[in-house]
């Protein structure tokens, strides 16, 4: 490490003198030496090399292809940008779009495309595709659909009113860029310098300064079939070879002079389109001036609440749309809730070729699975966003998706499911406490058990069972009027045929009672090397107190245990003390994942750590302790939100609790601030102990010390204690 291979990037609230000063007394050290630029010595690949294919078995369930071409550095290009100009292109996802076609065959689920690898004196282009199991049988028929779209851009693509449309968007995206974390930013920075001279450092990565269509043209030449390495994965693929440090199966194989004609063979498969132009992007900046005066949401319908909040600080030309759909038939059972999961990827789906030009234009758009329901988030330039609410709506009520379409998301859902099950040991082990915990969350066997076939007249049935008992709740946050967002949420709201006042609100998310007076336990059975266990602390109820003592307690003990237990005893690479609230209710977890112990040592190592800390805060020196840390997390908590999105973001989050005063933040607060010594060392005295233990032992034994430990299920847990209900801060039998 030497001054002239490295870059530093510093932001802070001081003048830039007092940063320069700052920067200079703390990497004055650093040892000086010049850099000499120069292109690698050994080339990434030799004419000899490619064409090529690489296979590779993975452990998960997933398929996919990538195409990966050398070509010429780019860096030197920055602004102009002639890959980035290729790569929106090819990855456009639009009506005509390759991708479009791939779903259209049933071939693919999903396209990236852009620059990959930057070395000195050159760079790749990749092409990643999420194959279908359809898609395997024709990766030869794909290849030939991607080259035959690269003759099409070469031929008919290269148009000064695409360049202009593709550098609007980045002048725009620069002109509005929003704040966001200090350590985002610096780390972008500090390897922008590396890429861009100092006098372009922030504008670099949004410059498209001029159309230069014969430097395109030059690197569409080496998007050639000749000139490609293939990477194909999925399981069971045969292999000849296994890499040494994953032990992964591969195999590498020449191309075929047959192969390479077929690439070059225009299929009538395809039907494919260039992209028209973009209908999303905002040509309207101003700001509205009736959008004042609502700190705090308020709610402007009466039938459905539609709360609508100004942005605040944040005076620029976005908005925040937030909806939830809550249907009585969402979540009732596992099939229900595969069923609703099944609904949002098929509107994701449909509605993918029409909202992708607004994602370009920086209108984003998500629907997902929530607990009762779906949940949809429309954000960015507000001045287009009507367009994509009103496609929205009626997509809801009529998505058009084919039989076959709806197999393929089907399938492409069963996968999900059954690859949850290769995630990290640690992760599977809060996802079954959620399971264990909260009612509506389900475990992926039981989804993929309740609906392992689908037909299109039961989706379709489905579909009217769920719009007849739903109801809406929105938020709107930003550049939007009063009138707008009651307009905005109206046109989702009509696609509904019931309301509260009709009886239709589905029963709210419900906790269960951890009423246990010493630990239990429950293994859990995960298909990894890796042994975990996590122990897991509900508070007594849902209070702003109990929240307080809860934060303190992670705040306290976080440093420590990662020290002790990861730094010193190294008993695992993931280790963390952690509030975890479970919907509106406040817990405190230790968890540990190791390569190398068994869980019953790591689950003595943490009882050994808690006790330790017992005994410290009988001594000097805790009171001030806890004093640091309590600034330190009320330093935490009173940070203000970065942008727009984490501002509707927080007010949502209240929503979702039901905490319509819309202050839970500003209550935790006071609550840590009123929260003296004496009362929290009490706390955790008597409350930090037991809980739920739960645990997967990897390829070792359990071990003695958990072996007498009472065992529990869901159900044996729900028989035991009663309730937190969404909204209500005690418990209920």
């Amino acid at each position: 490490y030497h001054a002239g291979a490295m870059r530093l990037a510093v932001l802070g609230p001081q003048s830039l003198s007092e940063l320069e000063q700052l920067a200079r007394a703390k990497f004055k050290a650093v040892r000086k030496q010049s850099v000499t630029k120069s292109a690698a010595a050994v080339p990434l690949f030799t004419q000899q090399d490619l064409p090529r294919q690489v296979a590779l078995a993975p452990e998960k369930n997933t398929r996919s292809l990538a195409i990966t071409f050398p070509i010429p550095a780019i860096r030197p290009h920055y602004r102009f940008k002639p890959e980035q100009y290729i790569g929106n292109i090819i990855g456009h996802e639009g009506q005509g779009s390759l991708l479009a076609n791939l779903k259209r065959l049933g071939w693919a689920e999903g396209l990236s495309a852009g620059a990959g690898l930057e070395y000195p004196g050159g760079a790749t282009f990749n092409v990643s595709i999420s194959l279908t199991e359809a898609g395997l049988a024709h990766v030869d028929d794909i290849l030939a659909g991607l080259f035959a779209l690269i003759e099409m851009i070469e031929r008919d693509g290269l148009q000064a009113w695409r360049y202009q449309e593709q550098a609007d968007l980045l002048s725009i995206a620069f002109r509005f860029q929003e704040q966001s974390k200090a350590i985002r930013t610096v780390s972008r920075l500090a390897g922008d310098l590396h890429r861009y001279p100092a006098q372009d450092l922030l504008r670099g990565a949004y410059q498209m300064d001029r159309y230069k269509p014969q430097l395109i043209r030059q690197f569409l030449g080496h998007l050639k079939p000749g000139n490609a390495l293939i990477t194909l994965m999925a399981p069971d693929l045969e292999h000849s070879q296994t890499s040494p440090w994953y032990a992964t199966p591969y195999s590498v194989s020449p191309v075929s002079g047959e192969r390479l004609d077929h690439w070059r063979s225009p299929l009538d498969q395809f039907a494919l389109k260039l992209p028209r132009e973009n209908p999303f992007i905002a040509n309207d900046f101003r700001l509205e001036k009736t959008v004042r005066g609502a700190e705090v949401p308020v709610n402007l319908a009466a039938d459905y609440p539609v709360w609508w909040a100004d942005g605040g600080e944040f005076r620029i030309p976005k908005a925040e749309w937030l909806f939830e759909i809550n249907s009585l038939t969402a979540a009732g059972d596992a099939r229900q809730a595969a069923l609703t999961m099944l609904y949002a990827a098929v509107l994701s789906d449909a509605l993918n070729e029409y909202s992708y030009p607004a994602l370009l234009a920086g209108i984003g758009f998500r629907v997902a699975r929530s607990i009762d329901g779906l949940s949809i988030r429309v954000g960015g330039f507000d001045d287009r966003q009507p367009l994509l609410l009103e496609k929205i709506a009626s997509t809801l009520k009529s998505p058009g998706v084919s039989e076959p379409r709806l197999l393929a998301l089907h399938a492409e859902l069963s996968r999900q499911w059954e690859n949850a099950a290769k995630r990290l040991p640690y992760q599977q082990l809060v996802r079954r406490l959620k399971e264990t915990m909260i009612d509506g969350v389900w475990a992926p066997e039981a989804l993929s058990q309740a609906l392992p076939d689908i037909t299109l007249q039961e989706f379709e049935q489905f579909i009217e069972e769920f719009l007849n008992s739903a109801e809406l709740e929105a938020l709107v946050v930003g550049n939007v009027s009063r009138r707008a967002a009651k307009a905005g949420a109206s046109s989702l709201a009509k696609t509904l045929r019931c309301g509260r006042e009709h009886g239709c609100t589905p029963p709210q998310g419900r906790v269960q009672q951890l009423a246990l007076a010493d630990p239990h336990g429950l293994s859990v059975s995960i298909d990894h090397a890796d042994s975990a266990v996590m122990q897991y602390i509900q508070a007594s109820d849902g209070s702003d107190l109990a929240r307080a003592q809860v934060s303190m307690s992670a705040q306290m003990l976080k440093a420590g245990y990662f020290q002790q237990l990861r730094t010193e005893q190294q008993l695992g690479y993931v280790v963390f003390v952690s509030p975890m609230s479970l919907l509106h209710i406040p817990g405190l977890a230790f968890l540990v994942q190791s390569p190398s112990y068994p869980v019953g040592r790591i689950q003595a190592a943490t009882d050994e750590f808690i006790t330790a800390r017992r005994k410290q805060l009988h001594g000097d020196g805790s009171a001030a302790l806890f004093e640091k840390q309590r600034s330190a997390l009320l330093s935490q908590l009173q940070e203000k939100p970065k942008n727009l999105f984490e501002r509707a973001q927080r007010f949502w989050s209240d929503i979702q609790l039901h905490d319509y005063s819309f202050d839970r933040r500003m209550r935790l607060i006071e609550a840590v601030e009123q929260l003296d010594y004496a009362r929290w060392r009490r706390y955790f005295l008597d409350d930090i102990k037991g809980g739920l233990l739960l645990w997967s032992t990897g390829d070792r034994a359990e071990g003695d010390y958990l072996k007498d430990l009472p065992r529990i299920n869901r159900q044996s847990l729900r028989a035991m204690g009663g309730y937190f209900q969404l909204g209500e801060t005690k418990v209920q039998q």
